[in-house]
């Protein structure tokens, strides 16, 4: 058990420090989820009290106990039942109202800061913390335990100076501050999306996968078209602060009980229906991400590989939407009266994200050529009943495959004897994990394919025939066990134990050179053993090192053959691929994911106009398609970690990419349309306030400083200057 490694986690999720998290640990018998919630409940002190004998009280909220299970709610303002949103001072340190000194420890401006930390996030609180009801699983109504637990992370997180730092685990995303303040410099540039962010930078992975997801047609078709619509308010004038839906006419307490799964599909309905009409430049998706599971966050914190993260996200998603799908079709099916609707056939489709694949045969289940069959008479054999979903393939670019079709045709051929696609879901995640760099270099530039076809891949095109693998062949086997026998080998001589060999032996040696005792004249075979114990150990030392060298001449020899063959089987699938025969499944790039500078970074496609843009901190930015396909050597392309591709959409009826988007827009609700319309009435009267002030200054630098950041827009100062009349 790694314990300085569990103090850290729990330090970094909860923005304790180590101590504190050591002491819950140590309650906690050094379970996390355990020491987390003993944390919240009673958090211990800062630091260690002067005198261990002292008396201290506990901070913890008083168990909430009552006949009735509901009683006791009308008294919120109860200390015992409301404790402050931040950490409470230890009582043992000498609180009491007429002290001062918070901390004991005479830094009047440290205490400050603290008081005025404190009362800010007592002021920013809305409401006060309550425990939950004893015979209920939920404590707020309609907040699940996963929300409560976000909500509390994120406070605790902000009551912490240290972790407010840019780099911080647990940071507000650092672009955030100056993207709240309007000016013309924000303002949403023609054709660009809404950017989604992340309330703090422990999420942006989170909020760039619902980006991503937004770009893909079918994914934001299908959770506009869901329901039951979002009925928490019709108020959405700081939704793009954060703040979730409200009503001013309602009583948020009235609002039902959802389960999580129908909560986020109709929590991503609105933002996806905001994203989608609103004139902001930017979103902050708090009102979502307030729903993401502890475990993600968890991983969020502890800056884990990029994929993982953005999986385990996904999945959460997929799942809740087929559990979403289930549960209303289960409610039509046994309400009486209860009819389907016309758009259901929109969104009820549990093929949306899944796919499915099977166990691909040794030999064709009848005779094909060129994907087709030669006897049309013989029917076609159909895929086993034994089939495997998922909703996301795990790709790997090495050396030889550096292309997403490359990548995506080997990881089904190595999935155990090789998968073959028997169904394929609406849209197609893929997370992308890069071999590492070696001696002998890394791969080559990844290649992100703009389309893809997957006829070549599906088990009835190929009749079950299982794909070309590398490791088919006897001596492509034999070759990867010598390898696996020279690395394992290499590890033993290098030392595998914990302590390099090369370090073991150099300490011998100084060790019998100048630490041991010389032997006294009488001791002739100790002195004797004494003076050969270096030159011994310098000759192992060397025929170690000559071993690890010949070791790896023999491992790059080996590697060279695998590859070469490796290359053989690629360069045949390619040529396999591209049969014209073979091109009838489409899949089209909507988004891809990957990481620069420290920072989440999302390249999406607008569907309308066809336009590529990059999303980062907050600011939307057109690219060139040659940005987002990569396959040079100065793009990020070890960076990318995931891709979102959707089945390639036929013209339907005749209908235009502008007609498609009409339609899409039809989808949303007229209560949500006029309060989107209103806030976007709302920042256009922000902006013409900007303009306005800007044109009244007498300074001709301000003035050209304003006419200069209109421009930058795609608007003149003289244009918006006579909107603002006409208004």
């Amino acid at each position: 058990m790694d314990r300085p490694f569990l103090i850290q986690q729990v330090s970094s999720i909860t923005g304790c420090n180590d101590y504190q998290a050591e002491t819950v640990l140590e309650r906690s018998n050094w379970d996390v989820e355990r020491a987390m919630n003993a944390y919240f409940d009673d958090p211990p002190p800062e630091r260690p009290p002067p005198n261990s004998n002292s008396q201290s009280s506990s901070t913890a909220v008083v168990p909430f106990e009552a006949s009735d299970p509901t009683a006791g709610w009308d008294v919120p303002n109860d200390p015992a039942y409301a404790p402050p949103p931040g950490q409470l001072p230890d009582l043992g340190h000498g609180w009491s109202l007429n002290n001062k000194d918070f901390t004991n420890d005479a830094d009047t401006d440290d205490d400050l800061r603290r008081a005025m930390a404190s009362s800010l996030q007592d002021h920013q609180s809305q409401q006060a913390y309550r425990p939950p009801a004893p015979s209920s699983t939920v404590g707020d109504i309609g907040m699940s335990e996963d929300e409560q637990l976000r909500q509390a992370l994120e406070a605790s997180v902000q009551s912490h100076h240290d972790l407010l730092q840019l780099t911080g685990s647990g940071a507000r995303t650092p672009a955030l501050p100056q993207h709240l303040d309007t000016d013309l410099q924000t303002r949403q540039v023609q054709g660009a999306p809404v950017a989604m962010m992340a309330p703090f930078a422990s999420l942006e992975i989170v909020a760039a996968l619902l980006q991503a997801l937004f770009a893909a047609p079918p994914v934001r078709t299908a959770y506009l078209a869901s329901r039951p619509v979002d009925t928490r308010g019709s108020d959405l004038s700081n939704y793009w602060t954060g703040a979730a839906p409200t009503d001013p006419g309602s009583n948020s307490a009235a609002q039902p009980t959802l389960d999580t799964h129908i909560d986020l599909a109709r929590r991503i309905q609105t933002l996806f229906a905001f994203a989608t009409l609103s004139q902001r430049p930017l979103c902050v998706i708090k009102d979502v991400t307030s729903l993401t599971p502890t475990e993600v966050v968890a991983r969020g914190a502890d800056r884990s590989p990029a994929d993982k993260v953005a999986a385990l996200f996904y999945e959460f998603v997929v799942d809740s939407f087929t559990k979403h799908v289930a549960a209303v079709s289960d409610t039509i099916l046994k309400t009486p009266g209860a009819e389907p609707v016309e758009t259901d056939a929109l969104w009820m489709n549990d093929a949306l994200f899944l796919s499915s694949g099977a166990a691909a045969l040794t030999s064709p289940a009848s005779p094909r050529i060129n994907g087709t069959q030669v006897n049309p008479q013989v029917p076609a054999a159909a895929p086993p009943k034994v089939e495997r979903q998922r909703s996301f393939i795990q790709l790997r670019h090495d050396s030889i495959n550096s292309d997403t079709y490359s990548c995506l045709r080997a990881a089904l051929a190595s999935d155990g004897d090789g998968v073959l696609l028997t169904r394929t879901g609406s849209v197609i995640s893929m997370g992308v994990d890069h071999a590492i760099p070696t001696a002998e270099g890394g791969p080559p530039p990844f290649t992100i394919n703009e389309r893809i076809y997957l006829d070549s891949l599906m088990w009835d095109r190929r009749q079950g025939v299982r794909l070309d693998a590398e490791l088919r062949d006897d001596e492509m086997r034999r070759l990867d066990t010598m390898r696996q026998d020279l690395e394992a080998r290499k590890r033993k001589l290098a030392g595998d134990t914990g302590r390099p060999s090369s370090e073991v032996l150099l300490g011998a040696k100084r060790y019998f050179e100048q630490v041991a005792t010389p032997a006294d004249e009488a001791d002739t075979i100790r002195a004797a053993s004494l003076a050969e114990a270096g030159p011994q150990i310098s000759k192992i030392l060397e025929a170690v090192q000559a071993d690890l060298v010949a070791t790896d001449q023999l491992i790059a020899k080996i590697r060279a053959q695998i590859d070469a063959k490796r290359a053989l089987v690629a360069e045949r699938a390619k040529r396999e691929a591209s049969n014209p025969e073979w091109t009838q499944l489409a899949y089209d790039l909507c988004a891809v994911l990957y990481q620069e500078a420290g920072s989440c970074v999302s390249l999406v496609k607008q569907q309308s106009s066809g336009t590529w843009w990059k999303i980062s901190v907050g600011r939307a930015v057109q690219v060139e398609r040659e940005d987002v396909v990569m396959g040079r050597a100065q793009d990020p392309f070890l960076g990318v970690f995931w891709l979102v591709y959707a089945r390639a959409e036929q013209d339907v009826a005749g209908l235009d990419a502008q007609e498609r988007e009409k339609a899409v827009e039809g989808l949303i609700s007229e209560a949500v349309k006029a309060a989107i319309a209103d806030d976007n009435l709302t920042y256009e009267s922000e902006l013409l306030s900007l303009i306005r002030s800007d044109a009244s200054t007498p300074s001709s630098t301000a003035a050209n400083a304003g006419e200069e950041k209109a421009q930058q827009q795609g608007k003149s100062y003289d244009e918006m200057l006579a909107l603002e009349r006409t208004d």
